[in-house]
């Protein structure tokens, strides 16, 4: 057979995706367009948690976050699921908190999950510990006196925290008199807002100082 006869009649060629392809069975000339959808896996959990003036509403922000469903997890026995980037939540009592975002694509069923320690710093139930604090001066250079004042005997533990929840200096406190004066020396750190949390077997109370 000559060459020529091996691409006569139902043997013509055809190019199809750059591929000769011949024989009677080959591809059709028709075309259909056809749309194929591009899945992205990428899926990014990213948020901010800012503390409002009151120190108990917490607003977080994950609008840098990539994905399709949010859920909130804020580390107090509360949740909200499925409610998009942006909510705020109010803490009854002041304290650290570990709150989770877990972000969620649906075209791929992937997910991606952040936990970031959030410090509300005067909870609405403040009053249980029966005594106040009070920073002076504040805000300050770094040196400052930390009063505890109250009408009841008191011992706990009085933590100096970062805004990332770090414990960056701690004191065992036993008030036996109407107030305590502690003083304490954050030259050493860096400028910035800090939270004195005085702890006891009755609840916590806290206090913002900034640091200049």
């Amino acid at each position: 057979m000559t060459l020529s006869g091996l691409f006569s009649g139902a043997n013509n060629p055809r190019v199809f995706n750059g591929t000769i392809l011949y024989g009677g069975e080959s591809c059709s000339n028709t075309k259909v367009p056809v749309t194929v959808p591009t899945l992205n896996p990428s899926v990014i959990a990213a948020f901010l948690a800012n503390v409002q003036a009151n120190g108990a509403t917490v607003d977080f922000n994950a609008s840098g976050s990539v994905g399709s469903t949010y859920d909130w997890y804020f580390g107090d026995g509360n949740q909200s699921l499925n409610a998009g980037p942006i909510v705020q939540h109010t803490y009854a009592t002041g304290g650290t908190y570990l709150a989770r975002l877990m972000v969620t694509e649906s075209l791929c069923g992937c997910s991606d999950t952040l936990d970031v320690q959030v410090l509300a710093n005067i909870g609405l139930g403040e009053s249980i510990l029966g005594q106040t604090l009070a920073a002076f001066p504040n805000p300050n250079t770094g040196v400052f006196t930390v009063r505890i004042a109250g009408n009841e005997a008191f011992e706990g533990q009085l933590e100096v925290l970062n805004v990332m929840g770090q414990v960056v200096t701690a004191t065992s406190v036993d008030k036996r008199s109407a107030s305590l004066d502690v003083n304490l020396d954050l030259r050493d750190y860096a400028k910035g807002i800090y939270m004195v949390l005085l702890s006891g077997s009755e609840g916590q109370a806290v206090l913002r100082v900034v640091v200049r």
